[in-house]
């Protein structure tokens, strides 16, 4: 490489904005004195750095609170003494003082606000500007200030050689090292970081990764653990999603870690005070601005755990203040329980996500884990995230939404207590692997990889962008998801994808369904893409799994969107069980093909009874190819209501004939009629006092109320009010 050139090199103005030539050779002689001084080594250092692997690794010039820092990473062979080295931006020095060395295959940060390094980071810097006198750990000549919108920083070793060297923002290359245009300037609390083990190109290139980073950022490799027969239990939404985990929570007996974007579930509310009650440690974590904003009933429900005991942290940012959030949002949903359990799911705690009613509402799938490792890694993702003095993550209760008269409203009882779907315990070992966005996604969003090794997918999706935006693209780009999809179908592959078709996602999913829909007709792919039935009783979409070659599940918060591998903290389990992708894929077929079938009339009923007898008529005469889920019966046929549960009571007081209407209703709102016949024998007695009536659930009828329900059951089928996610 090039000496540096001391004598005569080009310096920054104040802001960074233009660049005059000066030359300072007095000021690079003091460098080269300083240098020498520290060091009686600077003889051998320079040997030994003829041709370092050392270079920049990352840098934070974008800070809030002049709170800048830098860092190297060594790939030598070999221990690097850096004493004497330097960090230059052109208007300043970072000159190392002695017996600074760098390991082996190690990096170190330099920080210009330690504290604040400290606080994101959860450790100190390396080295600290902010130290003085005998404390320091480098020594500070001139002023040294990465510009917002550019700057450059060299690494100059002791012998005064640029080992290397980066160019960002609105600035022109003062090095001849330097290849092309600048690396774009970084955001607000954007950390730019070189891709680990590339080429050094010197261009801009070399730190284009694919996942963004913020002050703060984590690194989570993915994990892989088997686990053993009976401990794995998959889910659906809204079958038996809330029961399993209401079960999960009941049995916890130590801690319990919960990960959500929102939660506003009565239900989950009570069994989480249920177990402060029983002297469990409960953590709450979401999202602190949503889209939409946190609705009263979170506030109510967030306060109402803090009152009782719980440690809620909500995970907020703002830059005018000097807050970066370390991801963009907070989207993962999971639960970590006595440090051996994990529940994954694609749903938040919310009462559509997780719903009392088994029959209408989001489509979501959920895995319950017994294991250990699986267990233990999320509890340190999650103690990562709400970290003790990360700026970030505000206590719920210095919160100005914080609330602690609010009362948390119940939710209302549902008829439809069961489900199509039980949920289903595995009888074989499964393998799960666990991956953590954004910090799985560095190159490509990891589930390319999953996706490429596949034959046969099933997609289930609430938002899947046609064209992704990154950061480092001028124009829109084709997903890379769905161009694997795009690719396995001309290798021969299949795909089914079912889309949400909710009003805030018709467009665009609308776009992409008819966008692959094209390319599959004209080159005669296997691939069929459908938007969601709007007679199904899903009311959203809101899963985002993939089923593969019968041996795969994917659970996930992953929305196919370039945020949601990018940016946001989401979470994933990858399956490999036949069992587990068998039931989803049961669940994934209920929702491909619409129900079109109505409930048939297995039993023709003609019922006979004596003058006040109490007589019970039961639906149980029909049946359903799926799931019946109301009934209405009408005594007399004159079209009232008279009742709409399963089994209906009648007194009869008259001798005669009296006939019946019963009319079901399946899931998908086929309905099917028969009349029921009762003869009644014996004198008339009238009606019995009342006090001489038996009475048991459903014995009362009341035709208006009846009527009511009926006329709104009819009126949600047609008009179903879709959530926003």
């Amino acid at each position: 490489m090039a000496p540096f050139p001391f004598a005569g090199m080009s310096m920054s103005t104040a802001n960074g904005s233009s660049r005059v030539r000066v030359f300072v050779v007095v000021l690079g002689t003091m460098i080269s004195t300083i240098a020498c001084s520290l060091s009686s080594n600077v003889a051998a250092t320079c040997l030994e750095s003829a041709a370092p692997a050392v270079w920049i690794s990352e840098f934070y010039a974008c800070g809030t609170m002049d709170d800048e820092y830098v860092t190297i990473c060594s790939e030598a062979d070999h221990d690097v003494d850096l004493t004497g080295w330097s960090l230059t931006d052109g208007e300043g020095w970072l000159v190392f003082r002695e017996n600074a060395i760098l390991r082996r295959g190690d990096r170190m940060s330099i920080s210009f606000n330690s504290s604040s390094y400290s606080s994101a980071f959860g450790r100190p810097p390396d080295f600290q500007v902010d130290l003085s006198g005998e404390n320091a750990m480098v020594d500070v000549v001139g002023s040294f200030r990465l510009a917002d919108d550019g700057d450059s920083i060299a690494l100059i070793d002791s012998s005064g050689l640029e080992v290397d060297f980066v160019l960002f923002g609105d600035v022109e290359s003062i090095s001849e090292t330097w290849n092309g245009p600048a690396l774009l300037a970084p955001r607000q609390g954007e950390v730019m970081r070189r891709i680990p083990s590339c080429e050094d190109t010197d261009t801009a290139a070399d730190w284009h990764h694919f996942r963004e980073f913020r002050y703060g950022y984590t690194e989570h490799l993915p994990v892989t653990s088997l686990v053993g027969p009976g401990n794995l239990t998959a889910f659906v939404s809204p079958d038996c999603s809330l029961d399993t985990v209401l079960d999960w929570i009941a049995a916890a007996s130590d801690s319990i870690r919960l990960c959500a974007y929102e939660i506003s579930s009565s239900s989950v509310f009570e069994a989480l005070v249920n177990a402060l009650d029983r002297g469990v440690d409960v953590h709450i974590l979401v999202e602190g601005t949503p889209v939409g904003g946190i609705s009263q009933k979170e506030v109510a429900i967030l306060s109402g755990l803090s009152v009782a005991g719980a440690k809620v942290t909500a995970l907020s940012g703002n830059l005018r203040e000097g807050i970066v959030k370390h991801v963009f949002a907070m989207h993962s949903k999971y639960v970590v329980i006595d440090s051996d359990r994990l529940i994954v799911l694609s749903e938040n705690f919310v009462e559509d996500g997780l719903p009392i009613d088994r029959v209408f509402g989001n489509r979501g799938w959920g895995i319950a884990a017994r294991d250990g490792e699986l267990a233990r890694y999320m509890k340190s993702v999650f103690d990562g995230d709400v970290r003790q003095g990360r700026p970030d993550a505000i206590d719920w209760e210095s919160d100005e939404r914080f609330d602690s008269s609010i009362v948390v409203a119940r939710e209302p009882i549902s008829s439809h207590t069961e489900g199509i779907l039980l949920p289903f315990v595995t009888r074989l070992p499964a393998e799960v692997t666990l991956h953590v966005s954004p910090d799985c996604s560095v190159a490509v969003p990891f589930l390319c990889d999953v996706m490429e090794a596949s034959h046969e997918i099933c997609v289930e999706q609430l938002q899947v962008d046609l064209l992704w935006s990154t950061r480092w693209s001028e124009t829109n780009a084709l997903s890379p998801l769905l161009g694997k999809v795009i690719d396995g179908l001309r290798a021969g592959g299949s795909c089914r994808m079912l889309l949400d078709s909710s009003w805030f996602n018709l467009d665009g999913n609308g776009r992409v369904a008819s966008t692959l829909t094209a390319i599959a007709s004209v080159e005669s792919l296997d691939g069929t893409f459908e938007m969601m039935n709007e007679r199904s009783p899903i009311t959203v979409m809101h899963n985002k799994g993939m089923l593969a070659d019968g041996s795969m599940a994917l659970i996930s918060s992953n929305n196919w969107a370039y945020a949601s591998f990018a940016r946001n903290r989401e979470l994933a389990a990858v399956v490999r069980s036949n069992e587990i992708a068998e039931y989803l894929l049961t669940a994934f077929e209920l929702d491909w093909h619409p129900d079109t079938t109505a409930p048939v009339v297995e039993t023709l009923l003609e019922v006979s009874a004596l003058c006040g007898d109490w007589v019970t008529l039961s639906s149980e005469c029909f049946r359903d190819d799926r799931l019946l889920v109301d009934c209405f019966w009408d005594v007399g046929c004159d079209g009232t209501i008279d009742g709409g549960t399963r089994e209906f009571h009648l007194l009869v007081t008259v001798p005669g004939t009296i006939e019946v209407s019963l009319t079901v209703a399946d899931s998908w709102g086929n309905e099917a009629t028969t009349v029921i016949i009762i003869r009644v024998f014996g004198p008339s007695t009238g009606t019995l006092p009342e006090s001489q009536q038996p009475w048991w659930p459903g014995a009362i009828i009341v035709p208006g109320s009846a009527a009511m329900g009926y006329a709104a059951f009819r009126f949600a089928r047609l008009n179903r009010a879709r959530k926003p996610p």
